[in-house]
């Protein structure tokens, strides 16, 4: 599997459909080839990618056009991104950390 079906069916699981500024915006910011096989190696730099991508999506409006609709749940994409970053180990820019100075 290349690189850009992995990240094409992580978020076509929540109705997202990237465009090719999106894949080409992934590939350059975080230094990923779309076209590579997907292989243990590299794996966690994809996941890292596509999970730091997240955050820019979610602002992303719902779609209503002639009588079609798209749209979809910002709520588990928001989920889904806090577990992954709890898996990988990276920060959660979404959720706020309270700091306690005393």
């Amino acid at each position: 599997m290349f690189v850009r079906d992995y990240i094409s069916q992580k978020f076509s699981s929540f109705g997202i459909r990237l465009t090719e500024a999106d894949f080409l915006d992934m590939a350059i910011t975080y230094s990923i080839d779309m076209n590579w096989t997907l292989t243990a190696e590299i794996k966690d730099s994809v996941d890292r990618a596509y999970v730091q991508f997240i955050p820019s999506i979610l602002s992303r409006p719902d779609v209503s056009e002639g009588g079609m609709a798209i749209s979809w749940d910002r709520a588990a994409v928001k989920e889904h991104y806090s577990f992954m970053c709890r898996l990988l180990k990276m920060p959660d820019m979404l959720r706020p950390t309270i700091k306690i100075r005393g």
